[in-house]
C-alpha cells in the first residue's frame, strides 16, 4: 500500500510523505547488585543497610544482612530474594563516623575512604527517601539511627535472651511512622557532648601566713589556734538530726528507733524517774 502510494504521488509530483516513528526507549538498567552475608532460605527477619563497608560490619557480628547500593531502593527488589520471605526489615543507619585509634597508621586508605563514605548525611537522607517511596518496604521494615556497629553488636547480644531482645527493638521505629520532614533531623550527627569541667578546688585554708610565722608564736597561741580549728571543723560536719537547732540534713547518721515503752506509753526514754522508782532506787531494790 505504501509502495503504490509513493509511486502515484511520484507520477503527480507530489512529496513522498515521511511517516516519523516514535523512538524505542532503551530498556531501563537492572538494579544494582545486593549484597547478601548470613542469608538462609528460612531467613525471615534481617538487617538492611547501605555500602559494603556497613554489611561488613554487620557479617563480623554474625548477623544477617542485605547491603544496598548508595543509590538507595529499588521497588523491583521486592520481586528478589530474600524480600519475596522478609517478614521483618531493621534499617540501620549510621550518622556517626567510626573513629580510628589516635596515633595509628593508615594502612588501608580505600577502607578508610570506605568507613567516612558509610556514615555520610546525605546519602543516609537519600536511601530514606527511596524507601519511603514504596509503601511494601514502609509497611515491613523499621528505623534506627543508633550506628550499625552498636545496633549489629546488641543484636547479636540478644539472640537468646528475650528480655535483651525486647530492649533491642526499643531503640527501633516503624518506617511507615517517619516523615519526610523528619529525615534530615533522623540524619543528622548528634549534638557533641558537654566537655565534663573540672571543679574548682580552692586552697586550703592557712592557719598561719607561712613556717617562720607559726614557729615565732608562743606554745600558748599555738593551742588556742589549733583548738579553734578543730572546733570549726567539728560544728561543720556534725550530724544535724534530733533536737538541734541547726538545719536539719540529709547527709548524717539517723535518728534512733523507739523503744517499745516509748511507742506504747507515748512517752520518751529521757524522762524523770517516777516517785516510785525513786523509792526504789533509796531502798536498793530498783529493777
Amino acid at each position: 500500500m505504501s509502495a503504490l502510494r509513493d509511486k502515484i504521488d511520484l507520477v503527480l509530483g507530489r512529496p513522498p510523505v515521511k511517516v516519523e516513528t516514535p523512538p524505542v526507549a532503551p530498556p531501563a538498567p537492572p538494579p544494582p547488585e545486593l549484597i547478601l552475608y548470613n542469608i538462609l532460605p528460612s531467613t525471615r527477619e534481617f538487617m538492611l543497610c547501605f555500602g559494603k563497608y556497613n554489611a561488613d560490619v554487620c557479617r563480623s557480628w554474625a548477623q544477617p544482612v542485605v547491603g544496598l547500593s548508595e543509590q538507595g531502593w529499588f521497588p523491583v527488589y521486592v520481586t528478589m530474594f530474600p524480600f519475596t520471605q522478609a517478614k521483618q526489615i531493621e534499617v540501620v543507619i549510621s550518622r556517626v563516623v567510626p573513629q580510628s585509634p589516635a596515633g595509628s597508621t593508615d594502612c588501608s586508605p580505600e577502607t578508610t575512604k570506605s568507613a567516612i563514605a558509610s556514615a555520610d548525611r546525605d546519602t543516609n537522607i537519600r536511601m530514606l527517601m527511596s524507601f519511603l517511596r514504596d509503601p511494601w518496604i514502609c509497611n515491613r521494615a523499621v528505623l534506627s539511627n543508633g550506628g550499625v556497629f552498636h545496633t549489629a553488636q546488641e543484636r547479636f547480644e540478644s539472640r537468646h535472651f528475650p528480655t535483651h531482645r525486647k530492649e533491642y527493638f526499643r531503640h527501633f521505629t516503624k518506617l511507615l511512622d517517619v516523615r519526610v520532614r523528619d529525615v534530615a533531623a533522623l540524619c543528622a550527627p548528634p549534638a557533641p557532648e558537654r566537655p565534663v569541667v573540672a571543679p574548682v578546688l580552692r586552697p586550703a585554708r592557712q592557719v598561719c601566713k607561712s613556717q617562720a610565722h607559726w614557729d615565732a608564736l608562743p606554745e600558748s597561741e599555738k593551742a588556742r589556734m589549733l583548738a579553734e580549728e578543730e572546733s570549726q571543723w567539728l560544728h561543720k560536719y556534725a550530724p544535724a538530726w534530733g533536737d538541734s537547732s541547726r538545719s536539719r540534713t540529709d547527709i548524717g547518721i539517723p535518728a534512733p528507733p523507739l523503744s517499745f515503752d516509748e511507742i506504747t506509753s507515748g512517752e520518751g526514754w529521757k524522762q524523770p524517774p517516777s516517785q516510785s522508782e525513786r523509792e526504789s532506787i533509796e531502798r536498793d531494790d530498783w529493777k
